[in-house]
């Protein structure tokens, strides 16, 4: 069994992330806390949407994984593209 827990809100005032509140997100999972994401407030509903879906995900298989989603869904894509192959 399962849970997702959220610790104490902090304010981030970053160039990336802009003005905002952030809820960093953890599993519960035989006792042990497994940092998943930080939870933004305001956010986009595409990004609400996902982690929704990786909740889900989680839930059903008992926390053993989750698929990334966007740009980086593949993630022997990123290292590839990230340590490309050198050849002599």
């Amino acid at each position: 069994m399962i849970e997702f827990i959220e610790k104490e809100r902090y304010y981030d005032d970053s160039t990336f992330t802009g003005q905002c509140w952030m809820y960093p997100t953890f599993m519960v999972k035989d006792g042990v806390e497994y940092f998943m994401w930080n939870r933004r407030e305001p956010d986009d509903s595409w990004k609400v949407k996902e982690r929704e879906s990786q909740k889900a995900e989680l839930l059903a298989n008992d926390g053993a994984y989750f698929h990334f989603h966007g740009l980086y869904a593949d993630p022997f894509k990123w290292c590839w593209m990230t340590h490309p192959t050198q050849t002599n």
